[in-house]
């Protein structure tokens, strides 16, 4: 159906005054049953940020630019005059046209739309060619309308004879990239042959040990390549039947091609996912090597419950209502928020699809909800009680991703929705909450973490030290222990070398676990001796997912959890404690790395937003007059609600410089939030010297503020000015950070500046 389709004719019918919904379907129907869609990567962003502009019919919103096949996107970027060519200051840049247009699977492009909101995009365009029918659309809408083509059986998907033809096509074009990898990397398939050679001929349960050992012996490229080690693994076994070190997409698109690789993802939903979500992230940032297709998810595995059926909201919601406590309300919608997905009743036709909005009389006050179900059989239930099904019984369903649901729903409120309603059906113990409210209990959610006391920013490593012992009687003869003993080890780096916990130190757990004198022996002349000890460094990958609450004593191992205090000893304690002091310096790491990162981020002129996204960086520097008798005061309780997320890292900023000789009467005061010290007001009175003029100046300034979150930096400066000699006052504000605080703050004090007639100067 996609190969030879007449796009232009297309989006012709579909928008003609005459065109009914099947025109709109059959055109949106061809553009997801293509095998990709085509961008223009844009130059200035390093192929990390496909190419947008804005669109005067469009009302000049930011807009995405899609192409339906690579002679339109090269034939854009002329008509456009868009840059290309390496320049001193991007000496990386593509040398031609073509180098910068990119292609994306069709299916993984929704969630690569749903990394593309935080930079506010909001419409798509197909085909803005000045010689092609183009047809645009909102973004947001990119999801429902493929989901209703998909319920009806609309899209096709190429056949494996073609998508192997794809496949050849990719590697033809990518060959010199492909023969590059494969020159750097001639030791490890040296490697990978020599354990492709050691299968042949064994044991399944053989070949099976022989992947494991590979797997482990390349751990380094699977941490490299932030791979699960459930995908890592697919990609060992694909290295080891073409029997030579692969490009990790290549890897993958062989997968996809032979018959045991679709079996494994017809079986195994995770590894479907995981392997959806790796191509997605490794088309864009690298312009690796685009892949024709990623793996669709198939049903979830038998031995792992998908979220919906892990939470029994009826109880949840029962108990949250009757006692209406914290944390049985953190249980509802932390389980909530847990979904991959919230699911709606559809209304509307194409284009237009949205989710089904109904009020109740006897809940809110009459106010309309969206009606949204955690999962299909409440909504079908929900459907037959109210009519609103198909001719056939079924229903449309809506299905839209948790983690961008917010925004979505948002943008209901304006429309008068006032929120959203769960598993309103007859069957359920329903519940709801205000659209406002989901944001803030979202963010709520993820700051519960335990209390933990400061730890010391020095570096610690995990180890499991594993020891063999026994008693010693005078004899001589030695009664070996019927189990190993198991220490777990927080310690600071320096107490190890070369990964092994140095001897002074071992001397000390052992000082610590047999007592002091134990090398003396006990009092009828027996004494502990250790036969073996080996210790082994718990990577932090490992550390990161480990539940510490599973691990149980038995017949052949007992388990003791150990912190290394800064006095040289160690500290026997509780694994709930053990958690906490390691989660507790986790925690130190990320900050920091999130710190670096938006540092680095900041030298682009973007920030990292909370949900992952990216949002511009902005600055606002601005003076204007104001009425004499304006407060400063009105200005700091607008600002405080939006800076409570924030927390003060360092000096406080001026705008102004004002001689310390000519200040008098100055009271200062350090306001804190509950992150600690973050804004500094003061009052003073000042005679500048070059004219004698009297000056009251007021101020509020923070420091380098940062989010508890993101770690993206925030700075705000308020400084009022009022002569006493002529009684004029001038305001000066600036704001630099991210695009979004920044307006947000703008937003806040717009209205006391035209109370106090602001007059801008600047």
């Amino acid at each position: 159906m996609t190969n030879n389709v007449n796009f232009d004719e297309l989006a012709g019918n579909a928008f003609a005054p005459n065109a009914g919904e099947s025109d709109f379907e059959n055109l949106f129907a061809a553009v997801f049953s293509l095998p990709e869609w085509y961008f223009i990567a844009d130059a200035e962003f390093q192929y990390k940020m496909p190419y947008c502009m804005p669109f005067k019919s469009l009302g000049d919103e930011i807009t995405l630019t899609v192409f339906t096949d690579g002679a339109r996107a090269t034939k854009f970027i002329a008509e456009q005059g868009i840059k290309f060519g390496a320049t001193d200051e991007n000496p990386n840049a593509p040398n031609k046209p073509e180098d910068l247009v990119m292609r994306i699977s069709t299916d993984g492009i929704l969630d690569f739309f749903d990394r593309l909101a935080p930079f506010k995009i909001t419409k798509i365009f197909f085909n803005p060619n000045i010689d092609s029918h183009g047809f645009h659309h909102d973004l947001k809408m990119m999801r429902p309308i493929h989901d209703h083509l998909k319920n009806k059986g609309l899209l096709e998907k190429p056949s494996a004879e073609n998508a192997s033809g794809n496949l050849d096509k990719l590697i033809e074009e990518n060959a010199d990239v492909i023969a590059d990898f494969e020159r750097e990397n001639e030791v490890f398939s040296s490697m990978i042959a020599g354990s492709a050679s050691a299968m042949d001929g064994v044991s399944d349960e053989s070949g099976e040990q022989i992947i494991s050992n590979t797997a482990e012996m390349f751990e380094s490229v699977r941490v490299q390549q932030n791979m699960p080690p459930k995908l890592f693994r697919a990609y060992i076994e694909t290295c080891l039947e073409k029997r030579k070190f692969l490009m990790p997409t290549l890897a993958f698109a062989y997968f996809q091609q032979s018959e045991s690789g679709i079996k494994k993802l017809q079986d195994d939903a995770e590894l479907a996912d995981e392997m959806a979500k790796f191509l997605i992230k490794k088309v864009i940032p690298n312009a690796d090597l685009p892949m024709d297709e990623t793996p669709q998810k198939r049903v979830e595995p038998v031995d792992e419950k998908p979220a919906e059926s892990r939470f029994d909201f009826d109880a949840l919601s029962r108990k949250a209502i009757e006692t209406n406590a914290m944390e049985d309300l953190n249980a509802l919608f932390g389980a909530v928020f847990a979904l991959e997905k919230w699911n709606f009743i559809a209304r509307g036709e194409l284009p237009d699809i949205y989710p089904y909005v109904a009020s109740n009389p006897a809940t809110a006050d009459n106010q309309p909800m969206i009606r949204v179900f955690t999962d299909e059989e409440r909504l079908m239930r929900f459907a037959r009680e109210n009519n609103l099904t198909e001719a056939d019984g079924s229903a449309k369903i809506l299905t839209l991703p948790t983690d961008t649901i917010i925004p979505y729903l948002e943008g209901f409120i304006e429309h008068g929705t006032y929120g959203v309603w769960f598993n309103s059906d007859s069957g359920s113990a329903d519940f709801f909450i205000p659209i406002k409210q989901l944001q803030p209990i979202k963010d709520h959610l993820a700051k519960l973490n335990p209390p933990v006391e400061k730890i010391a920013e020095t570096g610690y490593t995990t180890l499991i030290l594993t020891i063999t012992d026994g008693l010693m009687f005078p004899s001589g003869t030695v009664s070996k222990s019927t189990y190993n003993c198991n220490f777990f080890c927080w310690i600071p780096r320096s107490w190890t070398e070369n990964l092994q916990i140095k001897d002074e130190y071992l001397e000390k757990l052992y000082e610590q676990f047999y007592g002091a004198d134990w090398r003396s022996g006990n009092s009828d002349g027996s004494r502990y001796v250790v036969l073996e000890a080996n210790s082994s460094v718990i990577s932090p990958e490992r550390i990161q997912g480990t539940d510490w609450s599973v691990v149980q004593n038995n017949e052949l191992n007992k388990y003791w959890f150990y912190i290394g205090e800064g006095n040289g000893a160690f500290k026997n304690v509780a694994v709930d404690e053990f958690k906490t002091y390691i989660d507790a310096y986790l925690q130190t790491q990320n900050r920091a790395e999130a710190q670096s990162k938006q540092d680095n981020l900041a030298n682009f002129g973007v920030s990292e937003t909370p949900d992952g996204g990216f949002d511009l960086n902005l600055t606002v520097n601005k003076v204007g007059t104001v009425d004499f008798d304006t407060s400063i005061a009105p200005f700091y309780e607008a600002i405080v609600p939006l800076l409570q997320d924030f927390q003060g890292t360092g000096e406080y900023l001026t705008l102004l410089r004002f001689e310390e000789s000519g200040k008098n009467d100055q009271v200062e005061n350090i306001v804190s939030n509950s992150h600690g010290a973050y804004l500094q007001i003061r009052r003073f009175l000042y005679l500048n010297p070059n004219n004698g003029v009297r000056i009251g100046v007021n101020t509020i300034h923070s420091n380098h503020l940062r989010h508890v979150q993101t770690q993206s930096e925030l700075k705000v400066s308020f400084e009022l000015c009022k002569n006493l000699d002529n009684q004029t006052g001038v305001f000066y504000h600036a704001f630099q950070g991210a695009r979004e605080d920044v307006l947000k703050l703008e937003a806040a004090i717009q209205p006391l500046l035209e109370s106090v007639n602001y007059r801008s100067a600047s």
